[in-house]
């Protein structure tokens, strides 16, 4: 759900800088009719987008606090933080753009700084509270991007490229790097009881 929200966000700000790019240079015969109810439009998908996205982690996030993991390495932590950043790549120059060039779009503008806003904030309370928790029903990966792997949902455990690629039955996967998170042997080898006594098929 995290990730279909942040696609669908960077969608709609690729697609309205395009608009707005055509509606500014009015020359090449492109007219955009209607570009103040876009601008309405995309502002409140933004702001539902922004909303959606801090309640889906800041939720996990919080109701994780207490549990017991291992946490974030200093290196993890600079991944996660270029991770979260990437998109801001896009959406600072497209808001500072738009405060120059389309004042009528400032609340576009806005919202995209709030969303960097949002992720600074969850990176630098998370610079602590991130970890992997692993238990009999889960394992937990906290970081920036958050994921709930349940074992019944798991069909190989594969321990390779320096760390463990966890495969679900749906196709998605995940890889823990051995250098993101605290005490790796310790992790790795809890991981690896776990696959056993589930039965889950070990690849290494």
């Amino acid at each position: 759900m995290y990730r279909f929200f942040s696609l669908l966000n960077s969608l709609i700000v690729i697609v309205f800088s395009g608009l707005s790019f055509f509606y500014y240079n009015d020359d090449f015969g492109w007219e955009i009719p209607f570009f103040s109810e876009i601008i309405f439009y995309t502002s409140v998908a933004l702001l539902f987008g922004l909303i959606i996205k801090a309640q889906i982690r800041w939720q996990k996030l919080l109701l994780t606090i207490k549990l017991d993991g291992f946490g974030i390495t200093a290196n993890g932590w600079k991944k996660s933080l270029i991770n979260e950043y990437l998109a801001y790549f896009l959406y600072i120059p497209i808001s500072l753009l738009l405060l120059f060039f389309i004042p009528e779009a400032k609340m576009v503008s806005i919202l995209l700084f709030g969303f960097l806003l949002e992720g600074t904030a969850h990176l630098i309370i998370g610079r602590k509270k991130y970890k992997l928790v692993i238990n009999e029903q889960s394992a937990i990966i906290l970081r920036n991007k958050q994921y709930i792997i349940l074992w019944d949902r798991v069909k190989t455990v594969a321990f390779k490229y320096q760390g463990i690629i966890i495969f679900e039955k749906t196709g998605r996967h995940n890889f823990i790097s051995e250098v993101d998170f605290e005490e790796a042997k310790k992790w790795k080898k809890l991981l690896k009881e776990i696959a056993i006594t589930k039965n889950i098929y070990i690849e290494s």
